[in-house]
Formats: C-alpha cells, structure tokens, sequence
C-alpha cells in the first residue's frame, strides 16, 4: 500500500532489519532535520525486515525509543491505524523535539505471548534549535504557543471546575430527589396501612354484627318451632278425630236415605219411568 506524503511533512524513509547489525545495513539515506518545538511536522516511515526479508509485524504491538540530546529516553507507540503487514507510519510529537541536537531511536515489537524483540541498529534525525528557545526569562514578548497553551490549560481549569459543580449539584438534586421519594413513599405505606386496618376494623365490626344478628334469628326460629311442637304434641287427636267423624258419618247415611226416598216418590208418580232401587235388586 503506498504512502501518501503529505506537502507539509518533512518525508523519512527507515529500513529496520532485526536479524542485521549496523554494519550490515544501511538504515537511513539520510539524516533528516526537525524543528524544536514542532508537533507532526516529521513523516517517518519504517519498513521491517529479518535477514532481508520482509517481516509481518500483524498482532505486534511497535513501540518507538527515542534517546532525546539531554539524556532522557521517551517512548511512543504506533497507532493500529497507521500499521500495515511489514511497515509502520510515525507522526513526530513535539515531545520529542525538545531538545536541541541529534535524537536517536530503535523500534521494539511486542506480542501477546510476551515476546520483545528490539532492533539491533538505530535510526537517527537532528532537531534544530527553535526560536522559542532564545527568548529569554525577563523578555515582554509571550510566545503565541505558550500563550494558546496557557489558555488550554486555563480552559481545561475551568472544565474542570464546571464539572465538579455539575456533579456536586446533580448530587444535591439527586439527595432532594430520594428525600422526597422517600417521604411520599413512608407517607404512602402509612396510609395504606392506615385504611387497611380500618377496613379490617370495618369488616370486623360487621362480621360480629351480623353474627349476633344472626344467632338472635335463630333464637326467635327455634322459639317458634319448640311452641309448634308442644303446641302439636299437646293436642289431642285420638277420640276427638273419632267422634267427629262417626257423627259425619251418620249425618250423610241420614241425607243419602232421605234423597233416595224422595227419588222414589218421584219416580213412582209418573208413568215414563220407572225406579230402579239398586238396593233391592
């Protein structure tokens, strides 16, 4: 995949072979020259060999040393963005271009299996001295970089501040909030435990009503039926029942015996009928 070299870099080009030392290879053409202070402006490409042959660094994690003109050492990984199989694009921070002098630097690949493997050979570039570096202490004159970056800082302050407000006034909302949930909930429960118990109360009250209502029913039914029974059990049914019926009995052989009689005379004055007795038959 080729590269896209951008009009504004300074563009340069590092052949790194792990299985060669110094003298047998040639890592850079050339020493190129950065700006102190400048953040990007330098395009490093690197290419990975092993006995000169291209190496697959996919799944390596590529860690960049670099040994600054003071002595310190600064390390920098490579975003999975600007990695290929075997080649690796390097935007320079100006972290490393705040010295003075030349930088010198090796790559180092790291892998899941704990596996670290560190270039044999160094690549190098020179940082030139930048203007900011002449203005002295007691000079009017505020470089606009270290003013935009005061302003940044200030700017991040206050972020930061406004944060912490937001927080803490979130919480005192939020505390509010549960404190009245809580309230209205305490206030709920009691009142539904309030009307819960006269309900229960109510209910009661109507059961034992309506028990004694009731059992005083039954009192009077029962009442009722102990005068029926000895009322029943007192009459006498015997002779009284007897007699009256004999007495009827005779009272209807004595009208049955006057209707046939008069019958018969009715019947014994015409000359159309004649009078049957089934009797005499």
């Amino acid at each position: 995949m080729a590269i896209e070299r951008q009009s504004l870099h300074r563009y340069a080009h590092f052949r790194i072979d792990f299985g060669l030392n110094e003298a047998q290879q040639d890592v850079q053409s050339e020493v190129p020259e950065l700006v102190q202070y400048d953040n990007e402006s330098g395009m490093f490409v690197f290419d990975f060999f092993n006995l000169g042959r291209r190496v697959d660094t996919t799944g390596f994690t590529i860690v960049l040393n670099f040994l600054l003109p003071n002595g310190d050492l600064v390390t920098k990984l490579v975003e999975d963005k600007n990695k290929q199989a075997s080649r690796a694009v390097f935007y320079t921070p100006n972290s490393i271009l705040q010295n003075a002098g030349m930088v010198e630097g090796t790559v180092s690949l790291y892998n899941a299996e704990k596996v670290q493997v560190t270039s044999p050979v160094r690549f190098k570039f020179k940082v030139q001295q930048g203007i900011e570096s002449e203005i002295g202490e007691d000079s009017t004159e505020v470089p606009i970089l270290q003013q935009l970056i005061a302003d940044v800082q200030a700017l991040k302050e206050d972020v930061q501040e406004w944060n912490t407000q937001m927080e803490e006034e979130y919480a005192r909302q939020q505390s509010e909030f549960d404190s009245l949930h809580n309230q209205w909930n305490n206030a709920y429960e009691n009142s539904l435990a309030e009307k819960e118990g006269d309900y229960n109360r109510f209910l009661g009250q109507n059961n034992t009503e309506f028990q004694e209502q009731l059992a005083e029913q039954q009192e009077e039914f029962q009442g009722l039926v102990d005068q029926f029974d000895e009322a029943f059990n007192g009459f006498d049914m015997g002779g009284a029942f007897e007699q009256k019926f004999e007495t009827l009995e005779e009272e209807y052989a004595e009208q049955y015996a006057e209707t046939k009689r008069i019958t018969k005379e009715i019947y014994t004055t015409t000359l159309t009928y004649r009078y049957v007795d089934e009797d005499d038959e």
